[in-house]
């Protein structure tokens, strides 16, 4: 028979779980590409399957919260900050290798972390820069 004291540790515990689930889902990787940190850079997956790229694994599409479609997101650190500075990111997208090569600028983490975009299926398999915010 249950009794209602491990029915509340078990209420206590579900409840717990949901909340540690809410909110955005920062994927793996080095940092939280929701927060704007400076060094940490977002990768975008616009595909509809998880990718390992820059050496972590990024969550694939999902349905967004006001419609559309939200990347999965993951970030990765950069060490190097400096204007000028280069820093390049692979992994394979549909048994290709692809690389990119991304220069910060003056804009890079004024308001929010640079952003490497994988694009989405029914394209060439490739990566590229958010020129917005490098």
């Amino acid at each position: 028979m249950l009794m209602v004291r491990n029915s509340v540790r078990l209420s206590a515990l579900v409840a717990a779980l949901a909340l540690a689930g809410c909110g955005t889902a920062a994927g793996n990787g080095d940092c939280d590409p929701d927060v704007n940190q400076r060094g940490c850079v977002a990768i975008m997956n616009f595909r509809s399957t998880t990718q390992l790229f820059a050496g972590i694994s990024v969550p694939p599409r999902h349905p967004g919260s006001s419609g559309g479609i939200a990347p999965g997101l993951g970030g990765i650190k950069v060490n190097d900050t400096s204007v000028g500075s280069k820093h390049d990111f692979e992994g394979p997208i549909q048994g290709q290798t692809v690389k990119v090569t991304c220069t910060v600028d003056g804009f890079g983490w004024t308001e929010m972390n640079p952003r490497v975009i994988l694009q989405q299926e029914g394209v060439v398999p490739s990566a590229n820069c958010d020129n917005a915010t490098w």
